[in-house]
């Protein structure tokens, strides 16, 4: 008896081991597809980099115009 309990008890935990692998699998195939898919179509549709080539330009540095702003709005920014 005690050993029909205890491949009773071994089977099942094996059973619930795949049972998890499974859903840990298909659960995060879609949270993949739906997060990193979703994330490439807006990147395709959005630039988030201002890099278009231009071959006249001598560099793609923009100025940050930094001294522009106040001292005061500086103050405590983060």
């Amino acid at each position: 008896m005690k050993a029909f309990v205890k491949g009773f008890k071994k089977g099942f935990r094996d059973f619930g081991h795949i049972i998890a692998h499974v859903v840990n699998f298909s659960l995060l195939t879609i949270v993949y597809f739906l997060g990193v898919g979703m994330s490439a179509l807006i990147g395709r549709e959005k630039s988030f980099l201002n890099m278009k080539l231009e071959k006249e330009k001598a560099t793609y540095w923009e100025d940050l115009n930094l001294k522009t702003k106040k001292k005061e709005e500086y103050y405590k920014q983060f």
